[in-house]
């Protein structure tokens, strides 16, 4: 049995492409629909089964952890949040012990639960579950193995997501030293990426001219392992100057990105979903479009579900780069509020790398999970934990790359 693709996979992009990234094309003719994509193996119930059978024979932990995974998979897919988690932290129990013999299924484990804890809120769990998963591989491997600098980098996304900027840039420094000591370049540059995006990212915030130190650092190397962080780079500049009022060095971006005809699609722009006090909205720097504000839910959780509001959402991937027909397709039993509007507005907005795929070619078709949700936080009268008034979007791909083909 294959590990669990889903839980453990970064989401949506490729490393280079989710670092860079933050008009609808010609409608897809009727002939073409869907294919068959399919985003989980078995069935709950067949899952469940081949769990339970797993220790019930006393199976390996690398065969258990790998039947929780897939069973835990099976029932995030489904919608079942809770239900994955409660199933995921008791394959930790049941095999944490094995740290030493087994260290990588079990940090999978970990890391699979603290992904989950995202979608629910539990954001400081999902960072004390990705230092757990390092803390098991550094142990295991040592502070220079791959797996372990890995590792670090997904601490380093856990503490961006929490905006904690500066421990965030930190943990970043930390890993392309880590992965420069051990000569490993392709680590070395992810990380470097990654710092200089939310370097470019403070910029703007902060209204800054020119480029951020780490951002011309990366700009300027000429290895050729790092050639695919750096042309993730000109992105990450393109999009500097595209905050700046300047669209033309982002469409110069996209149109010298093509890709070969069977690679992923590789994001290069996506239009900001803001969630705020003024009314959310969807902000595209790149069409200049600026969605007119939905009503704002953000002073009163009580009139926008945190718990079990998730959709899924199809899309096509042109030949050109732009994405056609996105649409909802199902959603929690408690998808409320109108958030799929402006994730609709935002995937139409998007720009991926052409390919060299025939114009008429429908390109590829992509499954993205999106979940509404609200940090659990400590309340302010209270040690009760509550959540916080600011709510956020999390996503995740659910089309495995090598689902993610071209439909011909």
């Amino acid at each position: 049995m294959s590990r669990a693709y889903l839980l453990l996979a970064a989401t949506a992009l490729s490393a280079a492409g989710n670092a860079a990234a933050q008009t609808p094309g010609a409608q897809v003719p009727a002939a073409q629909v869907p294919p068959s994509i399919t985003v989980v193996g078995p069935r709950l119930d067949e899952s469940e089964r081949r769990l339970r059978a797993c220790i019930a024979r006393g199976c390996s932990p690398n065969e258990e952890i790998d039947a929780t995974l897939a069973h835990a998979e099976a029932q995030f897919v489904a919608g079942n949040y809770r239900d994955a988690r409660a199933t995921v932290r008791s394959g930790v129990a049941r095999n944490r012990r094995f740290a030493k013999t087994a260290p990588e299924p079990v940090a999978d484990l970990l890391r699979a639960d603290a992904r989950i804890a995202a979608h629910l809120g539990f954001s400081e769990k999902a960072r004390q579950g990705m230092m757990a998963s390092e803390g098991v591989l550094r142990d295991a491997f040592g502070e220079t193995d791959a797996r372990s600098i890995a590792g670090r980098i997904a601490i380093a996304d856990a503490w961006l997501s929490q905006r904690r900027f500066q421990a965030a840039l930190e943990g970043y420094r930390a890993a392309e030293h880590l992965a420069k000591r051990s000569g490993n370049a392709r680590l070395e540059g992810l990380a470097l990426l990654r710092r200089a995006s939310l370097d470019a990212q403070l910029s703007i915030a902060r209204s800054g001219d020119g480029r951020p130190e780490s951002l011309e650092q990366l700009l300027d190397r000429r290895e050729p392992e790092l050639r695919m962080f750096v042309n993730a780079a000109r992105v990450v500049d393109a999009r500097l100057q595209l905050r700046r009022g300047k669209p033309d060095a982002m469409e110069a971006v996209i149109a010298a990105a093509r890709q070969d005809a069977g690679a992923e699609p590789l994001l290069l722009h996506m239009p900001v979903i803001v969630l705020d006090e003024t009314g959310d909205r969807v902000v595209d720097k790149l069409s200049g479009r600026r969605a007119a504000p939905l009503p704002s839910a953000q002073s009163s959780l009580l009139k926008v579900a945190v718990e079990d509001n998730w959709a899924d959402f199809g899309f096509w991937v042109g030949p050109d780069g732009r994405v056609r027909e996105p649409e909802l397709l199902r959603g929690g039993s408690r998808l409320s509020g109108e958030w799929p509007k402006l994730v609709i507005a935002s995937l139409a907005g998007r720009r991926y790398a052409p390919t060299t795929l025939p114009a008429d070619d429908p390109g590829f078709y992509r499954v993205e999970r999106f979940t509404m949700t609200s940090d659990f936080v400590q309340g302010i009268k209270s040690r009760i934990r509550e959540r916080s008034a600011q709510r956020k979007l999390v996503r995740l791909d659910l089309t495995a790359p090598s689902k993610a083909v071209a439909a011909r």
